[in-house]
């Protein structure tokens, strides 16, 4: 697969400065701390490596949480942008129709186009104070899948 790149600016306002920005009601990073600031101290802090599905602990404790889950069905990732790219990689084929509600992460734009999927996008708008409307999402759905169940008795 060849992913498109999609310019840094579009998505991360840090590479355009956060000084320059007075109202940011999309970016989940923040500007940068020092922990001194915060009134936190390190000195206990272990600095270890873990595992690829996570700490075992903090699965753990998630699974308490949800008594459907097992272990192997949590993986902690590093930050959103990881999780989503699993999720679409593993989700998602050529001949599915998204519709994606932007603005959003790129990931959850780019990687869709580069493997194929065709996209509906319902643009949300300061003007309209950001306000879905599900006459959008009716527009957008470009097939209806009827299920059928039956029941055996």
């Amino acid at each position: 697969m060849h992913y498109k790149r999609m310019p840094i600016e579009k998505e991360s306002p840090e590479e355009i400065g956060y000084t320059n920005i007075e109202f940011n009601l999309a970016e989940s990073s923040v500007t940068d701390l020092c922990f001194d600031e915060l009134q936190i101290t390190l000195n206990d802090l272990k600095l270890e490596y873990v595992g690829h599905r996570g700490k075992e602990a903090f699965c753990e404790l998630i699974i308490k949480e949800f008594p459907n889950l097992s272990l192997r069905n949590v993986l902690i990732t590093n930050g959103v942008a990881a999780a989503l790219f699993i999720i679409n990689t593993s989700l998602l084929n050529k001949e599915d129709h998204l519709i994606v509600v932007r603005p959003n992460y790129a990931t959850n734009i780019k990687v869709p186009q580069t493997i194929g999927c065709k996209i509906s996008y319902i643009n949300l708008d300061f003007d309209n104070n950001w306000q879905l409307k599900f006459s959008s999402i009716a527009e957008a759905i470009t097939v209806i899948a009827i299920i059928y169940i039956s029941i055996i008795k």
